[in-house]
């Protein structure tokens, strides 16, 4: 009858056994997952850079439009000074013929002199 009891008191000591290693189980599994939940965590990060770089592509995008902006002012101020230079041009002009009609005046001046002596 002890002998029987002591077989008894074994088999339970087996069962809490299995019962340890059952747990061991569920502890390994939740590690699992947890590495999963890690894995969508850098999935999400590697798409937020994306995003980044499609927004910094825009911005380069927005910044070459304003450069082509600048180049057309500068082409609109170029050919202000090309007719301000042609208006320079026309003074110039005018300014030759207003010479030229002077030195009429004083050669006939010289004309009458001559008709003097």
């Amino acid at each position: 009858k002890t002998e029987g009891r002591t077989t008894k008191v074994d088999d339970q000591t087996t069962k809490a056994d299995d019962q340890t290693t059952k747990a061991d189980d569920q502890t390994t599994k939740t590690e699992g997952q947890t590495t999963k939940a890690d894995d969508q965590t850098t999935k999400t990060e590697g798409q937020t850079t994306k995003a980044d770089d499609q927004t910094t592509k825009a911005d380069d995008q927005t910044t070459k439009a304003d450069d082509q902006t600048i180049k057309a002012d500068d082409r609109t101020i170029k050919a202000d000074d090309q007719t301000k230079k042609t208006e320079g041009q026309t003074t110039k002009t005018e300014d030759q013929t207003t010479r030229t009609e002077g030195q009429t005046t004083e050669t006939e001046g010289r004309g009458t002199k001559a008709d003097d002596q």
